[in-house]
């Protein structure tokens, strides 16, 4: 079960009014998920999280809920949309692209950017909180405070000068 359902994305992000919930596939929820518990949170923790759960946004554990509430609910809504802004803007028609569809590249860009820096941000919130010496031993099982948790050394993403670190085939590493 996803920790976020695709109604607390809309609610939890600025978007447009006209946007539909059903452009967000829970198929990609999950995937967004994992590739955080895999990067970011470690999926000991990531589990941890999934197994508390006991309703949409809601968790057994006030610690558990109070992450959600005050950082995670928003770190995952900013990754999910941002991980499915390309596909929507870039929905081609008949004719491919014209001269708007050049001027959707260049917001798709920006926004894009925009996105990644208030995902990075909302990481640095999150991270800041669960590594303080006050919450360290509660949430142990975070990848930033145990480094035996599991997670791909591969999949991790360096940030240099405030930009993605990518590699000779232009994956970001």
């Amino acid at each position: 079960m996803a920790l976020i359902t695709q109604d607390e994305i809309i609610s939890t992000v600025s978007i447009d009014e006209h946007f539909s919930v059903n452009n967000i596939k829970s198929a990609q929820i999950l995937k967004c998920e994992l590739l955080l518990s895999n990067e970011f949170l470690g999926e000991t923790f990531y589990n941890e999280l999934t197994t508390d759960k006991n309703g949409v946004g809601t968790f057994t554990t006030a610690k558990y809920q109070t992450l959600y509430d005050t950082y995670l609910k928003t770190l995952l809504s900013e990754y999910v949309l941002l991980s499915m802004v390309g596909q929507k803007v870039l929905e081609l028609s008949n004719k491919g692209l014209d001269e708007t569809g050049a001027t959707q590249l260049k917001a798709l860009t920006t926004y894009k950017e925009l996105m990644q820096d208030e995902v990075q941000k909302s990481k640095r919130l999150i991270n800041s909180y669960l590594i303080s010496d006050a919450r360290k031993s509660n949430f142990s099982n975070f990848l930033g405070n145990n480094s035996s948790s599991t997670d791909s050394p591969s999949t991790k993403k360096r940030v240099v000068f405030g930009r993605l670190v990518r590699n000779e085939s232009g994956n970001v590493i």
